[in-house]
Order: C-alpha cells, then sequence, then structure tokens
C-alpha cells in the first residue's frame, strides 16, 4: 500500500490553494506547491523559517499578539474566519489575498493551517467595475452620477474648513457643426482630447466630470477667483496647443465659465452652478 505520507503530500500539491502550516515558534512545516508559484519561493527556502517571510510588516504585531492570545487562552480573532488581507512575495511586491486559518493541536503543540487565494484578478475586475459606474466610457473621466455623489460633500467640507471651493464649466466650441462635417469619430476624439488635457493641467485633487455631451466640470477646492481665472487660461491655452498640433483638419477651442465660492457666501451647489453657466455664456459670446 503506497505511503500515506505520499498521498497527503500529492493531494495538498494538487490544490490550487495555498497551503502552509506553521508551529508556535512560527516556523514553516508545510509550504506546497500553489504556495511556491503565488509567493516566488521554493520550498527548501521557506521550510523552517519564519511565517514573516511572507505576512507584510504592518501586520507583523498583530500576527504575533494574536498568536500568544491563541496559545494562552485559546481565544482567537481570525481563527475559523476567512479575511482579506494582504501578503508579500519574494520580490518585496505586495498582492491582496482571502485568507482562512485553523488550529490543531500536536504533541508539540499546536500546528496553524492557512488556506490563502490571490484575489488580484477578483480585486482588478471589483475596482473596474466600480471604475464603470462613476466614470465617462468615452473619456474616463467621472460622470454625472458621481458628481451627485460627491458635490455636496465637497462643499461641505469647504465651509467647515473654511476655505475657497470653485466650480469651472467648459464647453467645446461649435462642437455641433465639428460632428455635423468631420463625423462622431471625430467629435469623440475631439472630447478625449480636451479630457487628457483637463486631467494633465488640473490638480490631483481638482475633480472632472464630463457633465454632458460636449460640456466637462471641474470641482476646485481651495482654489479662489484669482487661482480660477488663472486655471481657465491655462486649460484654454493647453487646448489651442494640443489642437494646433493635432491633424484634425480644423481648430479646436473652448469656452469657459467658472465661479469661486467664498466660504463665508451662502450658496448651494446649484447656485454656483448658474453663476459658472452666466459666465460661461459670456465667455462664448466673445
Amino acid at each position: 500500500m503506497e505511503n500515506m505520507d505520499l498521498i497527503y503530500k500529492r493531494v495538498i500539491n494538487a490544490s490550487l490553494d495555498v497551503i502552509i502550516s506553521i508551529n508556535e515558534k512560527e516556523e514553516i512545516l508545510l509550504w506546497n506547491d500553489a504556495s511556491s508559484k503565488t509567493f516566488g519561493y521554493m520550498e527548501d527556502e521557506v521550510l523552517g523559517k519564519p511565517i514573516t517571510l511572507i505576512i507584510p510588516k504592518k501586520y507583523h504585531r498583530k500576527h504575533k499578539n494574536g498568536m500568544r492570545r491563541f496559545i494562552k487562552t485559546g481565544k482567537a480573532k481570525l481563527i475559523g474566519k476567512v479575511v482579506e488581507v494582504e501578503g508579500i512575495k519574494k520580490d518585496g511586491s505586495l498582492f491582496p489575498i482571502e485568507l482562512s486559518l485553523s488550529a490543531s493541536k500536536s504533541r508539540k503543540g499546536f500546528i496553524f493551517t492557512a488556506i490563502i487565494r490571490d484575489i488580484s484578478e477578483r480585486k482588478f475586475l471589483e475596482k473596474k467595475l466600480e471604475d464603470m459606474a462613476i466614470r465617462d466610457s468615452l473619456t474616463w473621466m467621472y460622470n454625472r452620477h458621481y458628481f451627485n455623489e460627491v458635490i455636496n460633500r465637497e462643499f461641505e467640507r469647504a465651509k467647515r474648513y473654511r476655505y475657497f471651493i470653485s466650480m469651472m464649466i467648459i464647453d467645446v466650441d461649435k462642437f455641433k457643426i465639428i460632428n455635423d462635417n468631420y463625423g462622431h469619430a471625430r467629435g469623440d476624439l475631439v472630447l478625449k482630447g480636451i479630457a487628457e488635457c483637463l486631467e494633465k493641467n488640473l490638480r490631483s485633487s481638482d475633480i472632472v466630470i464630463r457633465y454632458g455631451g460636449d460640456e466637462f466640470l471641474a470641482v476646485l477646492p481651495k482654489a479662489n477667483g484669482r487661482d480660477l481665472r488663472t486655471v481657465m487660461e491655462k486649460v484654454k491655452k493647453r487646448v489651442k496647443e494640443w489642437s494646433e498640433n493635432s491633424d484634425f483638419g480644423f481648430p479646436v477651442s473652448i469656452s469657459c465659465g467658472g465661479y469661486a465660492l467664498n466660504p463665508d457666501r451662502k450658496k448651494n451647489v446649484d447656485e454656483v452652478l448658474k453663476e459658472a453657466d452666466k459666465r460661461l455664456y459670456k465667455d462664448k459670446k466673445r
């Protein structure tokens, strides 16, 4: 009859999940093939080594405290549960994992076994789905739904910490003519190009939204009237330069209107938008 230890090892190595066992000294006793594929260490590199080899430093204290508590009292926070944390690979890169722990008593003390799954792909897909819900599919700027979710919060924060907040509306000049004369595909390229100009020339703290067909909206926290005027001129200039360097065969320009809200002024989002829209209309008339 085939040796049971050999059968056991074959079963463990056939698992697609990472299976790792350690003793009370935190030394690695079991390391299956999936562990090597996931973490990058071969079995002979880790056996007898501390499990902290694959645990990010930010978890070290919690891990050690949890081990001590369980060995002394039998009480555990993680054992018997499935949690999402991060692991660290041989190359030092962090990645998301799903972890479940179990403990068993042996003559030499407790043996702790972890079943681990790399959930990087799942997290990527989740993030993609989240982005699809709040991003415009053409320009990948935030969409109106996202704007409606965050704008009141941004206004409340500006009011609480007493700083200016500005809103800027950007409209593509003669966009209907571009679509009618050159086609919607060319119009889409114009929108993508302008979105890229906005993203490159605004701060990371600014929020850019595709607000309508050819209309973008930017929320600029901590930007007063002077800052707003500077940003509008800068964006217009960058769009003009981008247009001149493109091969569209026609000029592309934008009009801008904005309003900087003083924290002492009591205006709501709709009122600020209305003021910004009035200024946009004046700019288009020039």
